[in-house]
């Protein structure tokens, strides 16, 4: 399984707004088909998520803007997909924004 996961960091703080369970079509190019929230992970799955992705983060020494996550779920816990610095694509941003009350669009500007 796929996640998709949206954050803000400010100073070195990432505070996850979002996590979505992400369906992707067949094919090597897996399109992204639809997301699910809540995310069927159970909260200590949810929790190792967030904090894979924080610490990705910061690997990374992203210290300030929005960010969109991607993460998959294995049998060893979480490999990263993708990391982007921007805001979500397609519907992700009203939808985070429907979950959590947060618009990233506006956070990043």
């Amino acid at each position: 399984p796929e996640y998709a996961v949206q954050s803000f960091t400010v100073d070195g703080v990432t505070e996850i707004v979002s996590v979505l369970a992400q369906h992707t079509g067949p094919g090597p190019g897996r399109a992204e088909t639809g997301y699910d929230h809540p995310s069927g992970l159970d909260p200590v799955q949810e929790s190792e998520v967030k904090a894979f992705c924080v610490r990705a983060l910061a690997v990374l020494n992203f210290d300030h803007g929005v960010s969109h996550v991607q993460v998959r779920l294995t049998d060893d816990g979480p490999v990263l997909v993708d990391v982007a610095a921007r805001p979500p694509g397609g519907q992700l941003c009203a939808a985070t924004e429907r979950i959590s009350g947060i618009d990233l669009t506006r956070a990043a500007a």
